[in-house]
């Protein structure tokens, strides 16, 4: 059971460098096209176009909850903590992120984005009460 929650480590990984890279692309366009220029990127002063801040941003937001999640996983694994319940909820986990970057990353609805954002810290909330609860 273990091998299911650690497998969401390299996988989520694999996201986070494919979001990069969608960022990377976003960039080379706007600048190929003038929209931004080259030097804005020495100290990231002045104008940028709404759709680069919104993709920097999420992609910043790769480095938040996820590595909490990804530390709660490797624990669960190193503690051989896994149980149908927490492979339940990292998957949840992960279902929420992608949601979230549909959401983000597409029609950037607020609210929606803020319900499954909550959702999946609440997932990895319950996977750190696992943990812990292995304590006591």
């Amino acid at each position: 059971m273990e091998k299911a929650i650690i497998i969401l480590i390299p996988l989520y990984f694999a996201y986070t460098i494919a979001l990069g890279l969608v960022m990377f692309v976003k960039r080379f366009k706007a600048i190929k096209n003038k929209t931004i220029r080259l030097s804005y990127f020495r100290d990231y002063q002045g104008e940028v176009p709404q759709e680069l801040e919104v993709y920097k941003n999420h992609f910043e937001n790769q480095f938040q909850v996820p590595v909490i999640f990804m530390m709660a996983c490797l624990a669960i694994a190193l503690l051989k903590l896994a149980s149908p319940f927490v492979v339940v909820l990292a998957y949840a986990f992960i279902i929420s992120r992608l949601a979230h970057s549909y959401i983000h990353l597409i029609s950037n609805n607020v609210r929606h984005r803020g319900l499954v954002y909550i959702f999946g810290a609440l997932c990895v909330l319950g996977l750190w009460i696992k943990i812990a609860l292995r304590f006591y």
